[in-house]
């Protein structure tokens, strides 16, 4: 994806290209954006994403990159307030986007999915369960099974497993990527360091494993997603 490439703008208004190089958009008001998804207002969530991609000016593109970087910083926003996220509706949708108005509906459809699943989020975990996830939290990094947990807590694994199917709603495995990805995408986006170092720190000693994990649970590689975020 080229730095430089267009994103076309269709039903909001258009944004014209200056001398020298395409403007930017301003950076979005990310304490404003939070305390509105802190409140659940759902009304006021769209119409800042509406407000935020809309730009006056002559039809015509505008650069991408720059959009792109704001729409992820105000979806990643969205993401830290779930409890296992998934990255898979961020990134791999972005690809598709072509128009600053389905930026904004693509931000306007994760907040809307955070907070439909805020009530579920919010209930309490069985003793075995909420144990479960602490260990994932602290312990991440290291190998993780339900043979050994279930040692630890003197439950059957398989017991185990199917209580924290019920309760979370996800298998352990999958519980145990997506959140090992959340970690891996916040050192992606944040940091310098290559993909093999970041990909141990989350728990993946094999790259191979690691890159073929990150893109089917955020739905691109590591290398696509750097690609789509610049960092400012």
């Amino acid at each position: 994806m080229s730095e430089h490439a267009g994103v076309v703008i269709d039903d909001l208004a258009a944004y014209a290209f200056t001398e020298g190089e395409p403007p930017a958009p301003p950076e979005p008001a990310m304490d404003m954006f939070v305390k509105l998804l802190a409140e659940g207002r759902r009304k006021e969530i769209g119409e800042f994403a509406d407000s935020f991609f809309h730009r006056s000016g002559s039809a015509g593109p505008v650069p991408r990159q720059p959009y792109f970087n704001s729409a992820i910083q105000l979806m990643l926003a969205v993401k830290e307030m779930e409890k296992q996220p998934d990255y898979s509706d961020i990134f791999a949708a972005l690809s598709r986007i072509q128009t600053l108005s389905g930026l904004a509906a693509q931000i306007r459809r994760v907040a809307d999915a955070m907070l439909d699943s805020r009530s579920d989020a919010a209930r309490e975990y069985s003793p075995h369960v909420a144990a479960i996830l602490e260990q994932v939290k602290e312990h991440y990094s290291r190998e993780l099974s339900l043979k050994t947990l279930g040692q630890k807590l003197h439950m059957h694994p398989n017991y185990l497993g199917q209580l924290f199917q019920q309760e979370v709603g996800t298998s352990f495995s999958d519980y145990v990527n997506q959140y090992r990805v959340e970690r891996a995408t916040h050192l992606l986006l944040h940091t310098d360091r290559k993909t093999a170092e970041i990909a141990q720190e989350v728990g993946y000693w094999d790259s191979s494993y690691f890159y073929r994990t990150f893109k089917k649970y955020a739905g691109v590689s590591p290398t696509e997603l750097r690609s789509m975020y610049t960092k400012r």
